[in-house]
Protein backbone atom coordinates (compact mmCIF):
# COMPACT_ATOMS: atom_id res chain seq x y z
CA UNK A 1 0.00 0.00 0.00
CA UNK A 2 0.92 3.47 -0.87
CA UNK A 3 0.19 6.33 0.95
CA UNK A 4 0.93 10.25 -0.30
CA UNK A 5 3.41 12.58 1.25
CA UNK A 6 2.46 16.26 1.00
CA UNK A 7 4.72 17.02 3.39
CA UNK A 8 7.10 19.81 1.62
CA UNK A 9 4.21 21.44 0.44
CA UNK A 10 1.12 22.07 3.24
CA UNK A 11 1.46 22.74 7.16
CA UNK A 12 4.71 22.22 8.03
CA UNK A 13 4.01 24.46 11.44
CA UNK A 14 0.70 23.28 12.30
CA UNK A 15 1.70 19.65 13.65
CA UNK A 16 -2.42 19.12 13.56
CA UNK A 17 -2.96 18.70 10.13
CA UNK A 18 0.56 17.94 8.87
CA UNK A 19 -0.16 14.55 6.97
CA UNK A 20 3.48 13.70 6.84
CA UNK A 21 3.10 13.02 11.15
CA UNK A 22 0.15 11.56 11.22
CA UNK A 23 1.58 8.88 7.98
CA UNK A 24 4.66 8.59 9.98
CA UNK A 25 3.06 7.37 13.31
CA UNK A 26 0.40 5.48 11.54
CA UNK A 27 3.09 3.32 10.07
CA UNK A 28 4.88 2.66 13.22
CA UNK A 29 1.68 1.68 15.42
CA UNK A 30 0.08 -0.57 12.33
CA UNK A 31 2.11 -1.69 9.34
CA UNK A 32 5.13 -1.26 8.15
CA UNK A 33 4.54 -2.63 4.81
CA UNK A 34 2.80 0.95 4.12
CA UNK A 35 5.42 3.63 2.40
CA UNK A 36 5.33 7.12 1.66
CA UNK A 37 5.91 8.83 -1.93
CA UNK A 38 8.40 11.27 -2.03
CA UNK A 39 6.37 13.67 -4.95
CA UNK A 40 3.12 14.98 -6.48
CA UNK A 41 4.67 12.56 -9.55
CA UNK A 42 5.15 9.41 -8.16
CA UNK A 43 1.49 10.07 -6.10
CA UNK A 44 0.11 10.25 -9.43
CA UNK A 45 1.82 7.34 -11.09
CA UNK A 46 0.04 5.47 -8.52
CA UNK A 47 -3.08 6.04 -9.63
CA UNK A 48 -2.14 6.64 -12.65
CA UNK A 49 -1.02 3.07 -12.99
CA UNK A 50 -3.34 1.35 -10.06
CA UNK A 51 -0.57 0.21 -8.20
CA UNK A 52 -2.89 0.43 -5.36
CA UNK A 53 -6.23 -1.60 -4.39
CA UNK A 54 -7.00 0.89 -1.54
CA UNK A 55 -6.66 4.31 -0.58
CA UNK A 56 -7.00 6.15 3.11
CA UNK A 57 -7.49 9.98 1.51
CA UNK A 58 -7.38 12.29 3.28
CA UNK A 59 -6.38 15.51 0.66
CA UNK A 60 -9.16 16.51 -1.73
CA UNK A 61 -7.43 15.97 -4.74
CA UNK A 62 -6.55 12.44 -3.37
CA UNK A 63 -10.19 11.47 -2.73
CA UNK A 64 -10.46 12.91 -6.68
CA UNK A 65 -7.85 10.90 -8.14
CA UNK A 66 -9.30 7.40 -6.60
CA UNK A 67 -12.83 8.51 -8.05
CA UNK A 68 -11.51 9.68 -11.27
CA UNK A 69 -9.02 5.94 -11.27
CA UNK A 70 -12.04 3.89 -9.51
CA UNK A 71 -9.63 3.02 -6.63
CA UNK A 72 -11.64 1.99 -3.82
CA UNK A 73 -10.93 4.56 -0.43
CA UNK A 74 -12.40 6.10 2.97
CA UNK A 75 -12.04 9.41 2.54
CA UNK A 76 -11.07 11.30 6.08
CA UNK A 77 -12.55 14.64 5.98
CA UNK A 78 -11.05 17.63 8.64
CA UNK A 79 -11.95 20.31 5.93
CA UNK A 80 -15.11 22.04 4.55
CA UNK A 81 -13.62 21.17 0.90
CA UNK A 82 -13.29 17.48 1.51
CA UNK A 83 -16.34 17.29 3.29
CA UNK A 84 -18.03 18.38 0.09
CA UNK A 85 -16.99 16.39 -2.77
CA UNK A 86 -17.44 13.49 -0.04
CA UNK A 87 -20.97 14.37 -0.01
CA UNK A 88 -21.12 14.87 -4.24
CA UNK A 89 -19.98 11.68 -4.69
CA UNK A 90 -22.13 10.15 -2.52
CA UNK A 91 -24.86 12.10 -3.90
CA UNK A 92 -23.98 10.92 -7.63
CA UNK A 93 -23.95 7.11 -6.67
CA UNK A 94 -26.84 6.83 -4.85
Amino acid sequence: MTVKNYYNYFHKQDKKYNDYIFLEKFIKINNKKISITKNLEESYEIYKNKKIDFNFAMRLHSIILSEVYNIDFIGISYAKKTYNILKQIENETK
